[in-house]
């Protein structure tokens, strides 16, 4: 398809889904995943219940990437996030649409429209269409769409209303664009690979290739090269794959296929402000190197190896750094962030979330504060509220708050007259820094399971919505089992007449891991560490450390309290390689450190989360192959560092794989 290409990774994905796939299913599988990609990281939170991948992930630059599995699709744009539609028959319906080329990214959950049954709303970022799709037959035909922004979907809203039926379905679906039309080439290329290596050359010739330099050529035994002004394409015989390259990557390897074998999976890591060509080479089974850019003009590979006791237990080693090089492709022009339209004569609903309820003008806030809670405490119906623990007192600013027992607290905003139910922890993070969470409340979630309730407090940074990207906000919450604090960002969007809710990471641990599960002992009877004023150090809740650096900008951690004051009897350990190793990342939100420090981008913690604070200096040393690398000892592991490169390695330890599986045991 036009201005589409698939993303397919090497073994390295097989072996990081070795968790949850086995070793037979992952040799087995037809489809490949990419092991950066967010799709792949919400696959792995419940492959059981999506199924295994039942096509290559597809993305179209500005519309997204869509992967679709045996139960599932999932999807992901800038703009929504990851989102899961769940069933085969509602993934199909997606596809027959158009899927992502024509819909883009999945924006809303399924749910029953009143005249068109259960459907969903997409997103397509690449021309800005918003699309209705029908996912069931019923009162329409599954598989039918409607771009709302379109004259025919604007026609459709200003008449659904008085019709009660769904949008047309006599028409067809829009057409998928044409294939450009091959050039010819030697016969021994099959037509198909012709195809495809148009396809590519076509859909990416502006944004990426440039205009063909060298038309499709063979250039080595089994390989065929067709060379662009700013990257490659690359048609590799032996294994019928055509892939994408790095034309510094490619000279390179030419010169020693011997070593590296053949081009057999690539793709394409967009992040930012200039896009990578990712290139695998498998020499054999055991096997594979990847290349791959750093720094905008470094071109390094890493090995992966895997033995024939465990042929899909690929381990990488450290990374081989080939040299700095002109790389002729210009970074992306960057583009405007499209902003939604208001269709001619549209008028914005009544939202019920910050009602017209003046103060009375005749009491004080604390007074009007202590009226508003009680009417909060009359109205709720999902649990019954305790007898107030305290009187209602003033917080801070426009705030004020009133405890009632078991971690439940109602919090009051004067400037809304508005109060709502805040589990009291929670209150405490909110309070902290309510204008980046949101400073006006709006309602809670309540849910009740096997007896312990759950409050979900919902916060906005605008009283109330303005349909646009402002429409932003939190969510905050303590779970009443585990008594662990989660954090979740999200956006609200207007969907025919109402709004909606999407967010595009998993919930974040405000609370940081319990001492039960760290093994941290609290005594205040040990001195506590005046090395540094603690009292101006970073606190970072995830690893649970205070950051402080020396004069000689060496970077120092010592092991906290969860409110951000040093363990008494802890001693600061310097710890150089984690921030070190990121600045040569080219894209820190995805770096070691990161996942250190707060979690990767989508919060789905890994082995690096688990560390937490570092107990021990780093020592240097030299593996097997003569390559330097330093190694730290953490409370939950071993931490090693191939210097010159941005890859951290973590294994755990006894403690590691306890918080490990306290975190998997949240089911988040």
């Amino acid at each position: 398809m036009k201005n589409t290409y698939t993303i397919t990774t090497s073994a390295l994905a097989l072996a990081t889904l070795a968790m949850t796939i086995t070793p037979g299913t992952a040799q087995a599988a037809t489809f490949r995943q990419n092991p950066d990609a967010g799709i792949t990281k919400v696959w792995q939170q419940n492959p059981g219940k999506y199924g295994q991948p039942t096509s290559n992930e597809e993305c179209v630059t500005g519309a997204g990437c869509a992967q679709t599995f045996e139960n599932a699709v999932i999807t992901w744009s800038r703009t929504t996030g990851v989102k899961v539609l769940n069933g085969a028959e509602r993934a199909a319906a997606y596809k027959e649409a158009g899927g992502i080329a024509v819909l883009g990214a999945l924006e809303s959950d399924a749910w029953n429209h009143s005249f068109c049954g259960t459907s969903v709303t997409t997103y397509n970022g690449k021309n800005q269409s918003r699309w209705l799709v029908v996912l069931e037959d019923g009162k329409s035909t599954a598989g039918k769409a409607l771009d709302l922004h379109s004259e025919a979907g604007k026609k459709w809203k200003a008449e659904r209303d008085q019709t009660r039926e769904c949008f047309d379905t006599t028409g067809d679906n829009p057409a998928p664009v044409e294939d450009p039309k091959p050039t010819p080439v030697a016969e021994e290329v099959p037509q198909k690979y012709v195809d495809e290596v148009n396809s590519l050359a076509e859909g990416y010739k502006n944004e990426l290739l440039g205009e063909v330099t060298s038309p499709l050529k063979k250039e080595a035994d089994q390989l065929w090269v067709q060379r662009h002004e700013h990257a490659s394409i690359v048609y590799n015989a032996r294994d019928g794959k055509v892939e994408l390259i790095e034309t510094a990557a490619l000279d390179y390897a030419l010169q020693h296929l011997d070593q590296f074998g053949l081009p057999t999976h690539s793709f394409m890591d967009g992040t930012g402000e200039y896009t990578y060509i990712l290139t695998t080479f498998t020499k054999d089974n055991l096997h594979q190197y990847q290349f791959r850019v750093q720094n905008y003009k470094r071109l390094v590979y890493a090995p992966y190896t895997a033995t024939a006791a465990e042929p899909n237990n690929f381990k990488w080693s450290s990374p081989v750094v080939i040299g700095d090089f002109t790389n002729p492709r210009p970074a992306p022009a960057p583009q405007p962030t499209p902003q939604p339209t208001t269709p001619e004569g549209y008028v914005k609903p009544t939202v019920p979330v910050t009602p017209n309820n003046p103060k009375d003008a005749t009491k004080s806030d604390i007074e009007n504060a202590a009226l508003t809670i009680d009417k909060l405490v009359s109205s709720t119906t999902e649990f019954t509220p305790s007898q107030p623990a305290g009187e209602v007192t003033h917080r801070s600013g426009v705030y004020y708050t009133q405890d009632f027992g078991n971690n439940i607290s109602a919090i009051y905003n004067a400037e809304q007259n508005k109060a709502i139910w805040m589990n009291t922890d929670a209150v405490t993070e909110y309070l902290s820094d309510a204008k980046s969470y949101g400073s006006y409340l709006w309602y809670n979630d309540i849910t009740t399971e096997n007896g312990a309730t759950t409050i979900q407090a919902v916060v906005m940074r605008v009283s109330e919505l303005k349909q646009n990207y402002e429409d932003d906000g939190s969510i905050l919450w303590t779970d009443p089992t585990s008594h662990a604090m989660f954090y979740l960002p999200l956006s609200l969007d207007w969907n025919n007449g109402a709004y909606m809710m999407y967010h595009g990471q998993n919930p974040e641990l405000l609370s940081g891991f319990p001492d039960e599960v760290t093994g941290r002992v609290y005594d205040a009877n040990l001195p506590v560490d005046t090395t540094f004023d603690w009292s101006q150090a970073v606190f970072l809740k995830l690893p649970g450390v205070l950051w402080a650096d020396d004069a000689e900008g060496n970077h120092w951690y010592i092991q906290a309290t969860a409110d951000g004051k040093p363990l008494p009897g802890a001693k600061p350990v310097q710890a150089n390689m984690l921030l070190e190793s990121e600045a040569l990342s080219d894209r820190p939100r995805f770096s070691a450190y990161g996942d250190w420090a707060f979690g990767d981008e989508y919060k789905m913690y890994n082995n690096m989360s688990m560390l937490g604070a570092p107990v021990s200096e780093a020592v240097e040393g030299v593996d097997a192959n003569g390559d330097a690398y330093l190694q730290q000892e953490f409370e939950g592991g071993t931490a090693t560092w191939y210097k010159g490169t941005e890859f951290v390695n973590a294994s755990l330890n006894e403690r590691g794989e306890a918080k490990k599986a306290w975190y998997d045991s949240l089911n988040l």
